[in-house]
Order: C-alpha cells, then sequence, then structure tokens
C-alpha cells in the first residue's frame, strides 16, 4: 500500500522532485490515530444474593426484626453467640448479620437440637 502511495506521488510530481519530497516530508509528519477496537466499557450490575432461611430458624428473623431483642438478656445472648465474629463485623445489626450468615452454616444451625431449644425459649419469651 505505500509502494502504491509512493508511486502515485510521484507520477503527479514528474516535473518537480521538490514537490515530491515536501509531500513524502508531509506524510511523515501526520500522526495517524487508529482505534485498535471497539471494546464496550462494562455495564456492572448490583445483584443481592440471599439465602433462604430454613423453617426452623425462621423465628430468628422475626426476632431481629424487633428492637426487644435488644433488651433482652437471652435474646442478644442468642444472637451474638451465633457467629460473635459477624455479630462484631455488623455492628450488632442482627438482621444484616443473619443475611450474612452462609447457607452452610444456616443449615448446620438448623440440625442442633441444643441451639433449637434456645431459640424456641427466647421464641416463647418474645410472643
Amino acid at each position: 500500500m505505500e509502494k502504491l502511495h509512493s508511486t502515485l506521488l510521484r507520477s503527479l510530481c514528474r516535473s518537480s522532485s521538490q514537490c515530491f519530497k515536501d509531500i513524502v516530508s508531509l506524510q511523515n509528519n501526520i500522526a495517524m490515530n487508529i482505534k485498535a477496537s471497539n471494546v464496550n466499557s462494562p455495564d456492572w450490575k448490583v445483584v443481592t444474593v440471599q439465602s433462604q432461611m430454613p423453617e426452623a430458624l425462621k423465628c430468628l428473623d422475626e426476632i431481629a426484626h424487633n428492637l426487644w431483642w435488644t433488651w433482652n438478656t437471652d435474646a442478644y445472648y442468642l444472637f451474638r453467640n451465633l457467629n460473635y465474629d459477624l455479630f462484631k463485623s455488623t455492628g450488632k445489626n442482627v438482621v444484616e448479620m443473619l443475611g450474612k450468615l452462609s447457607y452452610e452454616e444456616l443449615t448446620k444451625m438448623s440440625e442442633d437440637k441444643v441451639l433449637l431449644a434456645k431459640i424456641d425459649n427466647v421464641y416463647k419469651a418474645f410472643k
């Protein structure tokens, strides 16, 4: 392509070799902007995933949405002991804490007979 371009320029400027040199000089000084690819910018979406609360633990969610748990010592320690690190990292926000528990943790809790008895006692006091 470049060879063809040079040949055409020479044929246009046969009468003057200086004309050809000027055109080649101009050609070398022209900046070319080439778009390498047409890439779309990312279109990020926010997706919220929530674990399904096992039936045996649904009462925990009900208690968590009521401030009663904050002044009932048994309820407070029940939530705190579910996952102490998560309890602290969520700023004692038990609704958020329950939402951040993994499915495996929730399943394990729903099979723990001792924990279920504690939850039942707290729920009876709540109702």
